[in-house]
């Protein structure tokens, strides 16, 4: 019996040891095992400033042109010894990869980042799940929500809404139809209130002057809309929308929006497709929602449209933004409830625009005299994002 708390001891230590050898061998800084091929990513920063926890998106398509036989299934992304957290997404359904996504932080000129695969097999992704998306939690079934650790963000009804959030945490989860977000609670709360106006980048298309708004205030209109949550992982979630029944118009229209949140971003990336049966260029605008007691501008150069005022009842203050490209932009409207930026592009091809909150209380508060910073932090955001990171594949 006195040999028990030695022998019961060494075992304790044994286990450690194993523990330890375990975590060693397989631990994010080692290469994983089985990986017999490699090629090289080159991301190049063109600002003099770094890019911090920027995003990558990547078509596994572009990668395949240069290493024919990647697995997006089987493979690991290295910088240095360090592994870089990514995400492999089917953005179709056609249960093919389409697209490899990452968040890193640039220094100014090249990074290099080393791939090691296997050109068979597939491994489940070893890291933490820090997004998420999901479908209507109300009793209207109009909700599609999707978010980082760092903002979230829903549709209905063609109308776009943020949340606040106090602390990088997933919120989304929790709710459901009696959830009460409009008030305040421990992550913190819903800070917009939309009423009949686009809130955060409801989608409207133009003919001429003409505007045809996607959005169904409080459910009334003729548009229709399917949601589909696409993905959520480590990186990245995408929910995705298709509106159709547009007008009454001159031509027929549909749209596609795929919309992503980071990991470690307060954006959401916008991904549009608008396609009419005229063809040609087609010209939509996402619409910010005009602000109680508000400061706003617009800035066609740098890229951006925002404002900062009075947000839902008891949230207080709160900016709203949308980043867009500047070569796309063709002019700008508004009405008593909304602005509008116009960008015209191609009828059936995707592009690329952001929309952003900020609230006073939360993690996206802007650095004061707090309207002056949200205008510079949306500035600085907007830099970065349009700033045209190069790719590069480097096969060995």
């Amino acid at each position: 019996m006195k040999k028990r708390p030695f022998v019961l001891s060494a075992l304790i230590f044994t286990i450690s040891l194993i523990l330890l050898g375990m975590t060693l061998s397989s631990g994010p800084a080692r290469a994983q095992a089985g990986l017999e091929k490699g090629f090289t990513l080159r991301l190049t920063n063109p600002l003099r400033t770094p890019l911090p926890n920027q995003a990558i998106v990547i078509p596994v398509a572009d990668i395949v042109k240069s290493v024919p036989d990647f697995n997006a299934q089987d493979f690991e992304l290295l910088a240095g010894t360090k592994a870089v957290p990514f995400q492999v997404d089917d953005l179709t359904g056609d249960g093919q990869p389409d697209e490899l996504a990452f968040v890193l932080t640039l220094p100014p000129g090249a990074t290099a980042l080393a791939v090691r695969y296997s050109p068979t097999g597939s491994r489940p992704n070893p890291f933490p799940v820090r997004t998420y998306a999901r479908l209507a939690w109300e009793t209207q079934n109009a909700n599609i929500g999707w978010e980082s650790n760092s903002a979230a963000y829903r549709f209905y009804w063609g109308q776009f809404e943020a949340f606040g959030k106090l602390d990088k945490t997933l919120i989304m989860n929790l709710f459901s139809a009696g959830y009460t977000y409009h008030n305040i609670q421990p992550w913190g709360m819903d800070i917009l209130h939309v009423g009949d106006a686009a809130g955060l980048g409801g989608i409207s298309l133009w003919e001429g002057e003409n505007r045809l708004s996607t959005v169904n205030p409080a459910g009334k209109g003729e548009n229709q809309y399917e949601r589909k949550v696409v993905a959520y992982g480590p990186v990245r979630s995408i929910a995705r929308v298709d509106i159709s029944h547009i007008g009454p118009a001159k031509a027929q229209y549909t749209v596609t929006l795929l919309m992503s949140c980071f990991n470690d971003n307060t954006y959401s990336r916008q991904d549009i497709i608008v396609t009419s049966s005229a063809g040609g260029q087609v010209v939509f605008s996402p619409g910010i929602e005009k602000l109680k007691n508000e400061t706003w501008s617009w800035d066609k150069a740098k890229g951006y449209l925002e404002n900062w005022g009075e947000g839902a009842p008891g949230a207080g203050e709160v900016g709203l933004a949308a980043v867009f490209n500047p070569a796309e932009c063709v002019g700008f409207a508004e009405t008593p409830l909304d602005r509008f930026v116009k960008l015209a592009i191609p009828s059936g091809a995707k592009r690329t625009y952001w929309i952003f909150g900020g609230w006073h209380e939360g993690l996206t508060a802007p650095k004061p005299p707090q309207a002056a910073g949200w205008k510079s932090e949306v500035a600085e955001t907007a830099a970065r994002v349009l700033a045209p990171v190069k790719v590069e594949v480097a096969a060995r």
